[in-house]
């Protein structure tokens, strides 16, 4: 990636298909390109489950430490729900 790059975050909310409950969906973007500042480019996606489990211990969320890692990973659809390039 590029030095001068910048991100931005979006979310949504939506059932995990896996677990059948309410969760965030974070989904990241770069900025790189001088001239269209606000052009997002999608970078990758990551439910709050798994967010959660990279956490130490004793900072996850105890809502969320009942999961584990999620049987579809990266192929459920939630994560697949976010545009390839986005203006902002």
């Amino acid at each position: 990636m590029r030095e001068n790059s910048t991100y931005t975050l979006l979310h949504h909310f939506g059932e995990c298909p896996a677990w059948k409950e309410k969760i965030r969906i974070t989904g990241k973007y770069r900025f790189s390109d001088p001239e269209r500042p606000l052009h997002g480019v999608f970078v990758k996606a990551e439910c709050e489950i798994m967010e959660n489990l990279r956490l130490p211990e004793s900072k996850r969320d105890k809502r969320l430490s009942v999961y584990r890692l999620c049987p579809q990973g990266f192929a459920c659809m939630l994560l697949n729900d976010f545009p390839q390039e986005t203006d902002f």
